[in-house]
């Protein structure tokens, strides 16, 4: 159990510290408008196969609490793992989403895109929720990236492209499985009190 909690803080850690496969012009996909507010369809509890780790998904904000109990929580009862929760025994707590003008949200065909602005443009991940699984998917595939146009990033930096798709495209890359799930989680319970 110790080793599944440290593998996916460590594929955590990787994720967030690591540049993406690519980057885009524009939040994507390209002239879909961003949300306001998270759907209420997303918004709940959710929680690893383990039970390591919680997602709170509110009106305006995805958080990730990582559980520090040391023991085998598979087959604890939904609502101890809430209240360990409660009783503040997260060792961290990491923001996935928090709705800004640099981190958008956008519905496209049955699919959710997270776009978060970093500094060589938009990093975009795929959020799917189906039959209460929630997938947070990586854009992995480079070569599905090479049928898309190219911008330079900036005249110093030539060594670094930003995709610029066209809605299109930008489908294509879904159907293509360009995007792989790293991290799913499972509801809990529907709504946030």
């Amino acid at each position: 159990m110790r080793k599944m909690f440290y593998y996916f803080l460590f594929i955590t850690i990787i994720l967030q510290s690591c540049d993406p496969v690519a980057n885009f012009s524009k939040a994507q996909p390209s002239g879909v408008a961003a949300l306001k507010k998270i759907p209420t369809s997303l918004r709940g509890f959710y929680i690893t196969v383990d039970s390591s780790a919680l997602l709170s998904v509110g009106p305006t904000s995805m958080i990730l609490n990582y559980n520090k109990k040391d023991r085998d929580t598979t087959n604890q009862d939904v609502r101890d793992v809430l209240a360990d929760k409660l009783s503040n025994s997260i060792i961290r707590e990491d923001t996935i989403l928090a709705l800004s003008p640099r981190q958008v949200l956008k519905k496209y065909r049955g699919n959710y895109i997270i776009s978060t602005q970093n500094d060589n443009g938009w990093e975009v991940m795929l959020v799917a929720l189906r039959k209460n699984k929630l997938s947070f998917s990586h854009l992995n595939s480079k070569e599905a990236l090479e049928k898309l146009p190219t911008i330079k990033a900036s005249v110093t930096d030539t060594t670094k492209a930003l995709y610029s798709p066209s809605r299109k495209q930008f489908l294509q890359l879904l159907k293509d499985g360009a995007f792989s799930p790293e991290d799913t989680f499972f509801r809990v319970r529907k709504k946030l009190k």
